[in-house]
């Protein structure tokens, strides 16, 4: 009845919609914990700085960091993680809003320095946007230098804060 490369699909398949009921429950985990509905305390969850927040309230989440390789704005491929963390939240929440900022180190030709901070912060905003994040709700930043006594990858990131 069914050739070989029928029989073939089903294992696929059934991987396909493991990984896909999988982000889903993710997604929706997600949205439960920046809504504040996920959480045990009473009066809702806690926030990053330690102070704790009423329901209803905001929650803080801590910025989300995309590290890109040297002398490059392409998008890494681990990025997914942090970029769908930061698209959910503010799309569960319509009052909130995404800065984007690139940074850079002190070295170098920092003409060239600053455009390849603002081509991944671009890049960054790009992926958000098509994520579903409205333009309007993202705020690109100025570029950021990084001083001396750092790890170099600190100055090949992008940062998105929620706010």
């Amino acid at each position: 009845m069914f050739d070989d490369s029928e029989q073939e699909l089903g294992p696929v398949l059934a991987l396909v919609l493991a990984i896909a009921i999988l982000t889903s429950l993710f997604a929706i985990a997600v949205a439960l914990s920046v809504t504040g509905l996920l959480s045990g305390a009473p009066d809702g969850p806690a926030s990053t700085d330690g102070a704790s927040t009423r329901s209803g309230d905001p929650v803080a989440i801590a910025p989300a960091r995309v590290y890109f390789a040297l002398d490059s704005a392409e998008l890494p491929a681990d990025a997914g993680g942090a970029l769908f963390t930061m698209a959910v939240a503010a799309t569960v929440d319509s009052t909130r809003r995404l800065e984007v900022s690139g940074y850079h180190d002190a070295s170098g030709d920092k003409a060239h320095n600053e455009d390849l901070a603002k081509a991944r912060a671009l890049a960054v905003r790009d992926a958000l946007q098509a994520a579903g994040v409205p333009a309007e709700r993202i705020e690109l930043q100025k570029p950021v230098a990084v001083l001396g006594g750092t790890e170099p990858r600190e100055a090949r990131r992008v940062e998105i804060t929620l706010r």
